[in-house]
């Protein structure tokens, strides 16, 4: 939760360092505004795939490194997360307003830093992966485990090592000159990896904090000073920014920190807290599949339609647009969110109507959320007990013939000591087990050849 407030701290997009001296719309602002448009869209299409948890086959697996302690319920934490952001945010621009900049900067500097590391040796690692198609897995094997529960795993080989060096010579160098390009590469791997990681548990819970942040938004955008001043009071990668004038930048050189030229910039909650919804979506279309006749028949296909996807992305871009357009008609911050949380709201609610189907759309919860875990626990609940009725079934089933075969033996020693008592009084009484014989007595004809025909032949 505190990850995500302090991405929405940067929620307004602005022009940092000024606006166009006209309100024509000049070359190098509209390459930035492009530019802008393309960092904000590609994290969350390839952080929305890089969610999705393709079908592979069963295989046993290792246990959680801890247990779903924390899993609670998600639309608690979507009903504070506007709350939540509102108070880390006051608190980030009170500390602004009486302490000095560059003390804030340097402590949350190391902070992004280390995080940033961290999600640019993933995107490496990634892209790697999805570029050569090999499982880059690793020899070595690091384990800690307490009472079978396992603690600590970690697996990695040479090239992890590498991709770990070259993630962190990159945020060693943004340390050391705050370059806007270095930023940017930090700020979009940290939004990669928020959206394949922070996953919705259901679309109820999306709405709700598309909803609760919308206000957020538009109250401390146009209602106050402190989003804007937190977001250009800070110089840490928590916003993605382009220059205006590529042209003066190139001049006083690309990888020199330009001096008077001024910058558009997007916060990453822009990026991040649409872009989960963005990647609920696209679960959402493959678990559709998986459950239709094709998809059952091909489960391991990663092509598959993706109606609800496509249209909330679309929808993202157009409500971007439309806040770029407003932000430079009126030369003034916009509350993204303002136009972007409707977008995405309504592009799902506006599929789910045309195709029927509501109910699946509110019903959906994405494997490994608690709401998931909590309905294959009840199907495996109902499934042990039906599996117990079937036992229960097929023992009585046995007792039952069980019963039978231990009735059968019990009439021969009636129909023994009958035959026993008739031959006793006359010979012509041994035919009548052959009698009962012919017409399929078993049970009369057994105990004949031991004292029947044998004792009345004796006699005679």
């Amino acid at each position: 939760m505190a990850d995500t407030a302090t991405n929405t701290t940067a929620n307004a997009t602005a022009s940092a360092g000024g606006s166009a001296s006209s309100g024509d719309l000049d070359q190098g602002t509209l390459i930035a505004y492009i530019a802008i448009g393309i960092l904000a869209i590609l994290p969350i299409y390839i952080g929305s795939y890089a969610s999705v948890k393709f079908w592979k086959p069963k295989k046993p697996r290792r246990q959680r490194s801890r247990k779903d302690s924390d899993s609670e319920d998600e639309e608690d934490a979507a009903d504070g997360t506007p709350v939540v952001g509102s108070v880390t945010l006051f608190s980030m621009y009170l500390v602004l307003k009486f302490v000095s900049k560059e003390i804030i900067n340097l402590v949350l500097t190391v902070n992004f830093v280390l995080m940033g590391i961290a999600a640019l040796y993933g995107v490496i690692l990634g892209a790697a992966r999805w570029t050569t198609g090999w499982k880059l897995a690793g020899d070595v094997v690091l384990s800690m485990t307490k009472k079978k529960e396992e603690l600590f795993y970690l697996r990695f080989g040479y090239i992890h090592i590498l991709f770990f060096a070259l993630a962190s010579a990159v945020g060693s160098l943004y340390a050391y000159n705050k370059h806007w390009i270095l930023s940017n590469l930090i700020g979009e791997s940290l939004s990669i990896g928020a959206i394949q990681l922070l996953n919705l548990d259901s679309f109820a819970t999306g709405m709700m904090l598309l909803a609760g942040l919308f206000f957020y938004d538009v109250f401390w955008v146009f209602g106050t000073e402190v989003m804007v001043t937190v977001a250009k009071g800070l110089d840490v990668p928590i916003k993605v920014v382009f220059p205006r004038d590529v042209a003066a930048v190139v001049q006083q050189g690309l990888w020199n920190k330009p001096t008077g030229v001024p910058f558009s910039m997007l916060g990453l909650g822009d990026i991040v807290i649409p872009g989960i919804f963005v990647a609920l979506c696209l679960n959402y279309d493959y678990h559709r599949y998986l459950q239709s006749p094709k998809g059952k028949k091909n489960k391991g296909s990663r092509w598959f339609p993706t109606p609800y996807f496509t249209t909330c992305f679309i929808m993202y871009i157009l409500g971007l647009v439309l806040t770029i357009y407003v932000m430079h008609t009126f030369k003034a911050a916009q509350p993204a969110l303002l136009y972007l949380s409707p977008a995405c709201i309504l592009s799902a609610l506006g599929v789910a109507t045309v195709l029927g189907d509501l109910k699946g759309l509110f019903d959906f919860a994405p494997d490994g959320s608690p709401a998931s875990d909590k309905k294959k626990e009840e199907e495996e609940a109902a499934k042990s007990k039906k599996d117990d009725k079937k036992k229960e079934g097929g023992k009585k089933g046995k007792k039952g013939s069980n019963n039978a075969e231990s009735e059968v033996p019990a009439s021969p020693p009636d129909t023994t000591s009958n035959g026993a008592d008739e031959t006793e009084g006359g010979a012509t009484d041994t035919t009548a087990p052959k009698s009962k014989k012919k017409k399929g007595s078993s049970a009369s004809a057994t105990p004949a050849p031991d004292g029947g025909e044998g004792r009345g032949q004796t006699e005679a």
